[in-house]
């Protein structure tokens, strides 16, 4: 179903969303984390408060992706049954119910499967995909770039320099466009 803010989202994206569907200047979401905006928001505007299964479905979804990301992420230290559990575990705790539950908050599962699934590629010298996901990851939610560096301490241990330079450089290029954006327009306006 849908909760809190999701009412003035969709009250919102009703009125004026392909309007303002590329309008950088007037929506913060849509700047500042992009990934989840395109990836997730667009579903305020087509279900509105009739079609509450679409955002089930979208949840559904959502899960089933990033529990296969982060299971494969996991496997590479456990064993394929305490990998799933512990995957199950990490979705599903108790106290992750509003990323379970309000689609608004799913982009911080997001960004946590593509940058877990980034070091899972880059640890396996699939380092095009891996800086993709590791992009996506930091483009998704604008609370990224702590998991994107922290992740990348993996490699850190590792000495493998060059495959932390990969999953780092989109979380600091993120912190530029971020900065860019809050400080050149400083009349900068969130809806």
């Amino acid at each position: 179903g849908i909760h809190s803010d999701d009412y003035t989202i969709i009250e919102n994206f009703q009125k004026n969303y392909l309007e303002n569907l590329f309008n950088f200047r007037t929506k913060g979401q849509n700047i500042f984390a992009p990934v989840n905006y395109y990836f997730v928001y667009w579903v305020y505007y087509f279900a509105g408060l009739e079609k509450l299964y679409l955002y089930d479905l979208l949840k559904i979804l959502i899960h089933i992706v990033s529990f296969v990301m982060i299971f494969l992420f996991i496997s590479d230290y456990f064993e394929n049954k305490i990998s799933s559990l512990l995957t199950f575990l990490f979705i599903f705790y108790p106290i992750h119910d509003s990323n379970n539950y309000w689609l608004m908050t799913c982009g911080f599962l997001i960004t946590l499967s593509f940058v877990m699934f980034s070091v899972f590629l880059i640890k396996r010298n699939f380092f095009i995909s891996g800086f993709i996901f590791s992009l996506l990851s930091s483009f998704a939610f604008y609370a990224s770039p702590p998991f994107v560096i922290g992740l990348s301490m993996i490699f850190f241990y590792r000495k493998q320099y060059l495959k932390q330079f990969i999953i780092i450089l989109p979380a600091i290029i993120y912190i530029f466009y971020y900065l860019f954006f809050k400080f050149y327009f400083d009349d900068f306006k969130f809806d």
